[in-house]
């Protein structure tokens, strides 16, 4: 089957391929059914009302945007040999695939998230600030480029990576760790950081583990070393620095 209209007012995809130029999908249900393939040869727009509902795969070679519903499950390949361009909000709860044999792809506007995978089997994706590595309490998103050796993909550019944690829970600290490299604490300026910067924690003389003492340095944000040195021999509170 081929679609060579530019307008899809519903569409039900079912053990098929269709071939699409241009699509723009108003105020309507796309749906494509497990083991079929949408492949779209040119720019994908679900506008407001839209909604794409994908238990299969959708190939796109052009750029996608999306004002219509967010959430979009499955699998989504941007696969295009130019630049691609992703515009409005998404949120992927299956797999978003950037394999490209040329041209990058860029998150020029809104915001979108990955509440799955974003897999980078060839090309670049630029995330441009507008990128979201997300977390809730039932998923977190990751960045593929290591489950096969052939992926070769790349992600440049500022993005957020999320990390949940359980609101039940409004006293005491948490661990914490970043998922990308050369993280700087600044990044972590909207948690209204404070405390002097290398300060130790100077435990009780008897380690109680539930206090400190009255002339020990303190904020909202420790690093642990390992190495010490340890101001109470073996109370571990000591190896906390602010």
């Amino acid at each position: 089957m081929i679609i060579k209209t530019t307008l899809i007012t519903t569409a039900v995809c079912s053990l098929i391929a269709i071939t699409s130029f241009g699509q723009v999908n108003n105020f309507a249900n796309l749906t494509i059914e497990s083991g079929a393939t949408l492949y779209v040869d040119n720019s994908m727009n679900n506008n407001a009302g839209g909604t794409i509902s994908n238990a299969g795969e959708v190939r796109i070679s052009g750029d996608f945007d999306n004002t219509g519903t967010y959430g979009i499950g499955s699998l989504v390949t941007l696969d295009g040999g130019n630049t691609q361009s992703v515009t409005g909000t998404s949120r992927f709860y299956g797999v978003l695939q950037v394999d490209k044999s040329g041209g990058a792809v860029t998150v020029t506007s809104g915001t979108t998230s990955i509440h799955g995978i974003l897999r980078l089997t060839e090309g670049s994706m630029n995330a441009n600030d507008n990128l979201v590595i997300a977390s809730t309490p039932t998923e977190t998103g990751i960045v593929d480029d290591f489950s096969d050796v052939s992926y070769d993909g790349s992600l440049t550019g500022n993005l957020r990576v999320q990390r949940y944690i359980y609101s039940g829970i409004t006293t005491g600290f948490h661990y914490i760790g970043s998922a990308v490299n050369t993280a700087s604490l600044t990044e972590l300026s909207e948690l209204n950081l404070y405390g002097p910067d290398g300060g130790q924690i100077v435990p009780q003389p008897d380690c109680d583990p539930d206090n400190i003492d009255a002339t020990s340095p303190y904020g909202n944000l420790f690093e642990w070393s390992e190495a010490g040195p340890f101001l109470v021999p073996g109370c571990l509170q000591s190896g906390w620095f602010v």
